[in-house]
């Protein structure tokens, strides 16, 4: 999850989001990993109830961030997507405009 959090940092102001769609699959695997693991240690070990929730917590609340910027990021794109003109949203139109 840190480098996928590197990632998110660094982005610049155009972003490529099928990048960004690719990290966001990788986060989710993480997490589905994270939270298998964390059940097992948290059944297996009794004596270290409170440190597991402090571990998990943590884990949960980058998570939440992390997955809230990259919808923000997609959503933007989205919007972006949607502003552009109809007449202007595929090439064979933008040519004929360039022809006229």
């Amino acid at each position: 999850m840190t480098h996928i959090k590197k990632y998110i940092d660094s982005l610049p102001d155009t972003v490529d989001v099928h990048d960004v769609n690719v990290r966001l699959q990788l986060l989710e695997k993480v997490w589905e990993e994270y939270t298998d693991v964390q059940d097992q240690l948290e059944y297996n070990d009794d004596d270290e109830t409170q440190q597991h929730e402090l571990d998990r917590e943590a884990f949960t609340e980058t998570y939440c961030e992390l997955r809230a910027r990259v919808d923000r990021i997609i959503s933007e794109d989205r919007r972006a997507k949607e502003t552009v003109p109809q007449k202007y949203r595929s090439l064979e139109e933008c040519m004929k405009m360039a022809i006229v």
